[in-house]
């Protein structure tokens, strides 16, 4: 009887033993997806695409309301120019931020040259 108590308490330990085990590797696991993400956002936190980003939506926003002037000075119209403003806003949301370029383009060529 004894014996058979004392291999019951071996398996016992080893039970204990694998579900430790696994815990740990489980923890080991995360802590590394976390260390993944951790370097991958690490690159997009550098001070010049933060500044960038905060600049993109005022810098938008000018666009947006040069395109609305120029509209309202073409046509005489707000609605028309509230229009074009909203479709010139859904423009860029769709080009994205790196082109804003592109947008300013389009904006200097609606100018008037005379």
């Amino acid at each position: 009887m004894a014996f058979i108590g004392s291999e019951s308490g071996r398996n016992a330990v080893t039970v204990s033993s694998d579900t430790t085990l696994r815990a740990s590797l489980r923890r080991r696991k995360r802590i590394e997806r976390e260390l993944a993400v951790l370097r991958t956002m690490e690159s997009h936190l550098f001070t010049k695409e933060i500044v960038w980003a905060i600049l993109t939506i005022p810098g938008v926003a000018a666009l947006v309301i040069l395109v609305a002037w120029k509209a309202h000075w073409w046509s005489g119209s707000p609605p028309v120019a509230a229009s074009v403003a909203a479709l010139t806003g859904l423009g860029v949301w769709w080009i994205g931020r790196r082109w804003l370029a592109l947008a300013a383009i389009i904006i200097f060529g609606l100018a008037d040259p005379t």
